[in-house]
């Protein structure tokens, strides 16, 4: 069995997997240096379904876009995990949404854990995998669904 988690900004798409008897890739930054973020989101789609094509998880879990005071951004984000929802539909692959603070709850025993706290348990958990906070973060949604899995 192999799990995705995934943390989806408006510059950037973090993949980590955990999986059971099975090769376990390496997490994955889908970035854009486009301008327009509906341009850097069309080309980051693409590179998602492609890695979802190649890699194959059994189920993919998506944090779901937060409410900002930037409509903007908020909808850019919103827009980007429905191209990580869209990849997964062409490649058949299941997904679930999850909420920043269920994930957090359940793994970090805290909702509200700030990105320090995330940081922490990434590093200590997966060492030097974990380059980045939105690859932190992945990691964190991902052990949210592993466990689900495990159940």
């Amino acid at each position: 069995m192999l799990v995705a988690g995934v943390d989806c900004s408006t510059k950037k798409i973090a993949i980590f997997f955990e999986g059971e008897n099975t090769v376990i890739p390496l997490p994955i930054e889908i970035t854009s240096d486009l301008q327009e973020s509906s341009s850097r989101i069309d080309l980051m789609f693409q590179e998602v379904i492609s890695i979802l094509k190649q890699e194959k998880p059994n189920i993919v879990y998506i944090e779901n876009s937060p409410y900002l005071q930037n409509i903007k951004v908020t909808l850019a984000i919103h827009s980007a995990v429905d191209a990580v929802r869209f990849a997964c539909v062409l490649n058949k692959i299941p997904y679930q949404t999850v909420e920043v603070t269920s994930w957090k709850k359940d793994v970090l025993g805290n909702g509200k854990a700030d990105k320090a706290q995330i940081m922490s348990w990434a590093k200590a958990k997966y060492e030097d995998m974990i380059t980045s906070q939105d690859l932190a973060d992945a990691a964190g949604i991902c052990e949210y669904g592993w466990r689900r899995m495990k159940k």
